[in-house]
This record gives structure tokens, sequence and C-alpha cells, in this order.
């Protein structure tokens, strides 16, 4: 059973490998490296993907010893997960940094976006700035959390004040890795550009519902194997990236839910592919790198590089032929073979202080 996991890992890697190489559907990529995690609680329980659930069930009869363990290893890391994030969830919502040594390893290490936070580059200064950043009746709600192995990902709303009281609201997905029950790397993606027009430190680019996750999708569906579904996700970037829009509409649910703050008019398939066209045109060489995977039941997390060069206007912003680079994170939820819903998280404000720096 573990040849078939590593099997499967190596299978999607390949599929990443293709991402990273920029290539097309009908092109054959270029082998070279490419850094990828590829997580799934499906690969131990049998159903990995690449096998039926028919055929996961006759191998877990015979090796019935190792799917036990590893089901039980795996039920015990999440409840430590959980407990640990309880914790963590804690610590920023009274502002008490006394238990950092039963949620952080000593040698802890945060990634911010490029603008956000800046000097946060270990556990000491994430307790001083990040924990206590200065707002006011910071309360942090965890919305979604997944994940397998030693990573896991959150997705948040934050409510703060920013002094002297100006209330706001942000939204966020992490990626948490763990080492011996504890934190041991945390990726942050925030809105933190809609946070200072909240705050009014900087003039506002969309309505005031616009700065929360939109309300689930009633949709309902069979989630397939969670490396079919890493599989799909990574499909979608690829055609996006070869900007084949129906490639990856045929991808995407006709019920599809987007949610994204920042392009907040993109709510349903056919205006999240108006966005992307509204992109495309901006950044003509737009490519999107995934950075890392975590696939779990019906839910794929990416965490994204994109780049590109501004080559054609980008809202009231004329073409600067800049190139430019921001990252980003989404979490796509998968029914019946077709991504049915989409979070995304990305710095935005990072893009536009490289477009319009002097």
């Amino acid at each position: 059973m573990r040849k078939s996991i590593w099997m499967f890992v190596l299978a999607l890697s390949a599929c990443a490998l293709m991402m990273a190489t920029g290539a097309s559907a009908k092109e054959k990529p270029v082998p070279q490296p490419f850094k990828t995690t590829v997580h799934s609680p499906q690969g131990i329980n049998g159903n990995n993907g690449s096998i039926s659930a028919r055929e996961g069930d006759e191998r877990r009869k015979g090796s019935n010893e190792d799917y036990l363990w590893a089901k039980e290893h795996l039920r015990k890391s999440r409840r430590s997960f959980v407990e640990v994030i309880d914790r963590w969830l804690e610590m920023y919502n009274t502002a008490n940094v006394s238990k950092a040594d039963k949620i952080f390893t000593p040698d802890f290490v945060p990634h911010f976006p490029a603008v956000q936070l800046v000097g946060v580059v270990d556990r000491a200064s994430y307790l001083a700035k990040a924990v206590n950043p200065g707002a006011l009746n910071t309360h942090i709600v965890l919305d979604d959390f997944f994940g397998v192995a030693d990573e896991m990902v959150g997705r948040f709303t934050i409510t703060a004040t920013w002094p002297p009281n100006k209330p706001y609201t942000n939204t966020a997905i992490v990626f948490f890795r763990f080492e011996d029950g504890r934190i041991a790397e945390e990726w942050w993606e925030a809105d933190f550009m809609g946070v200072l027009e909240q705050a009014g430190q900087l003039p506002p680019t969309r309505p005031a519902f616009a700065y929360v996750w939109s309300p689930p999708s009633p949709v309902k569906g069979y989630p397939s194997g969670a490396g079919q579904n890493a599989s799909l996700a990574c499909r979608s970037v690829q055609a996006a990236n070869a900007v084949n829009f129906p490639l990856w509409a045929s991808m995407i649910s006709a019920d599809y839910v987007n949610h994204d703050p920042v392009a907040w008019y993109a709510t349903d398939r056919a205006t999240e592919a108006a966005f992307m066209q509204f992109m495309f045109t901006a950044f003509p060489d737009q490519r999107f790198t995934i950075e890392d995977i975590v696939a779990s039941r019906d839910r794929v997390a990416l965490r994204l590089t994109i780049t590109g060069t501004q080559l054609g206007k980008f809202g009231a912003l004329p073409a600067t032929g800049r190139q430019v680079h921001w990252s980003g994170m989404a979490i796509f939820r998968i029914a019946d073979g077709k991504i049915v819903e989409g979070w995304w998280s990305e710095d935005v404000l990072d893009l536009m202080q490289q477009l319009t720096a002097p």
C-alpha cells in the first residue's frame, strides 16, 4: 500500500512539474526541479485517486495492519493539530503569549507577504509584532481547517479596530507546518489592502460588504479522492496559464461560487472568467506557479506565486511595462469532478506598490 501512495505522490509531482515549466496540455514538460508538497488522507485510506474505492477496500484487506496503524496515526495527528490551533486562536484573541512554547517550536519561522509586518522573521519578532500588531479588540474566527500529515490549512475571518476607532474586517488563509506537535512554519496571505481602506489610510476600491467572505455555496456532490482533486486543481491552473478559458471552464461547475474580497464582483464562473481575461489583458504573460499543494477530503489548497509584465491598462493605471510578482493562496472545493467553490487571498497591496513606485 505504501508503494501505491508514493506512486500517487510522484504522479502529482509530475503534474506540478508541468505547471512549473509552463507547458501546455499538448506539450511535453522539460524535466527540472520543482518543490511541491502533496498530502492525501485518501492515499493513506486506500482510495488515493488513482484506484477505485473497491480496489482500495481489497488492498486494505491485504494490508490491514498498515491501514489501521496509518488511520489511527492520522486521527491522532488531526486531533493534536486542532488542539494547537485552539491555543493559537486563544493566543491571538487574548494577546497572551504565555503558552507560546506549547504552540510553536523554538526555531519557528513565519512567512508574511512582502509589505506586511516587515521584520517579522522569527518567533520572537512574530510574538512581538504579529500577535500584538497595535490593533484593538482583535478577534480571529476559524472558518475552515483541513489537511493531513504535517501540514494544515486554515481560513479565517479577523475583526479588529484600527486606532483610535476604525473597525475593520480582514480575511486570511494560512498554511501551517507542524513538527513534534507544534507549529514550525506559517505562511500568511491576508487582505491588508482592505484593512487600510477600511481604516481610511487608502481610498476604498469596493463596497462595504466586500471585505468579508461571501456566503458559502449550497451545492453538494461526490468529493472524489484527494489525488484526483489535487490533479484537477493543478490542471485548472495550467489551463489558466495557457490562457485556455474553454479548457478552464470545463473543469469548473456551472454552479461555481467564487469568494474573493478583492475581486468581489467575480462571483460565479462567467464573472470569474471575465476577471481572468481582465488580468491577462493587463498582464499578457501572467503565470501562476504552485509552491505548495495540500489536498484533503473535498478541498485543495494552493500556495501560489504570480508573475507578469503590465503591458495593458490595469484599472485606472496605464501600462507601465514593469515586471511584477506577488503571492496568493486559493482553496478549492470539488464535487462530482468539478470545482464548485473557490476562496482567494492575494497580496494586491504589494502588486500595487510595485506598479506605482517612483
